[in-house]
C-alpha cells in the first residue's frame, strides 16, 4: 500500500504544470522537505517507510498551513527540478530535526493538559 502511495504520488505530481506564482522562501523549504520524506515511502524497511510517510503528512500540513490555496501538484513539480541526490539527504537531516523539535513541543503541551502530576522535574 505504502509503495503504491509513494509510486502513485510521485507519477502523477510529475504530470501536472508548473507553479503559477513563486513560492515565498518558507513554503519552498516546506515542500522540498515533504519531497525529501516521500521519498522515504517506498523505503523496504518498515521504520524507514512509516517515518517517511509521517514526515510527508507532517509537511503536507506545514505547506497548507503556509498556504492553505496552494496547488500542492505544481509547487511538488516545480521544487523537484532542482534537488539532486545529496541535497535530498541534506533534507532529510534538516527535516528530520523540524520534525524531532516539534514533536518536543507537542510533548510539553501534552504534558501541561495532563497536569502537573504528568511533569517532569
Amino acid at each position: 500500500m505504502k509503495y503504491l502511495l509513494g509510486a502513485a504520488l510521485f507519477a502523477s505530481l510529475m504530470s501536472m504544470p508548473a507553479a503559477a506564482a513563486p513560492l515565498s522562501p518558507e513554503t519552498a523549504h516546506e515542500v522540498q522537505c515533504f519531497i525529501a520524506t516521500s521519498s522515504l515511502i517506498d523505503n523496504p524497511d518498515k521504520t524507514i517507510s512509516s517515518g517517511g510517510l509521517m514526515g510527508t503528512l507532517f509537511f503536507a500540513g506545514e505547506v497548507f498551513g503556509s498556504d492553505p490555496h496552494i496547488d500542492l501538484a505544481a509547487a511538488v513539480k516545480a521544487e523537484a527540478q532542482g534537488l539532486t541526490d545529496d541535497r535530498v539527504k541534506a533534507l532529510l537531516t534538516q527535516c528530520g530535526g523540524e520534525m524531532t523539535d516539534r514533536g518536543k513541543q507537542i510533548s510539553a503541551a501534552g504534558a501541561q493538559l495532563q497536569g502537573p502530576s504528568a511533569q517532569t522535574p
